[in-house]
């Protein structure tokens, strides 16, 4: 009996382990309509708007963007159930003061520009390079961003 359970073991986990991966975690379902947001509202023909990293806390998200030879990062809050682009700037977003100053709460800013910033130190350099070369910032009205 012993010897059957310990084969069963092993493979109820790796049973149980395909079963979760087939399962798209929030952050997955978070990051695939943040992408979504952000592609209707920018993306052109022959201008495709690359999308990375996506930093989520809570009901804001900072999310890194390249399209052509320019790239920057944009504030997204979630309202009423679907992501909005808040603001559009550089390298002001990594930082926490700046997050507070575009309207997120102190605790939620700390929390997000500890997590842009960890999520930008895996990149290449010329892709941070990209994402830098936005100049100061762009608050976005509901106009602009099609709602």
């Amino acid at each position: 009996m012993m010897a059957l359970l310990r084969c069963s073991v092993p493979f109820l986990a790796i049973a149980m382990s395909s079963i979760c991966a087939a399962q798209p975690t929030e952050s997955q379902t978070e990051n695939k309509a943040i992408t979504r947001v952000l592609k209707s509202q920018f993306e052109r023909p022959g201008a495709t708007l690359r999308v990375a990293p996506i930093s989520v806390v809570d009901s804001h998200a900072v999310v890194g963007w390249i399209q052509g030879s320019k790239g920057g990062r944009a504030l997204l809050q979630k309202v009423n159930g679907q992501w909005e682009v808040q603001v559009c700037a550089g390298d002001g977003l990594k930082e926490e003061s700046d997050l507070i100053l575009a309207g997120v709460d102190k605790a939620q800013a700390h929390a997000l520009a500890t997590k842009v910033n960890r999520a930008e130190t895996s990149l290449p350099k010329p892709y941070l390079k990209q994402l830098s070369t936005f100049q100061g910032s762009v608050k976005m009205s509901p106009a602009e961003t099609g709602r």
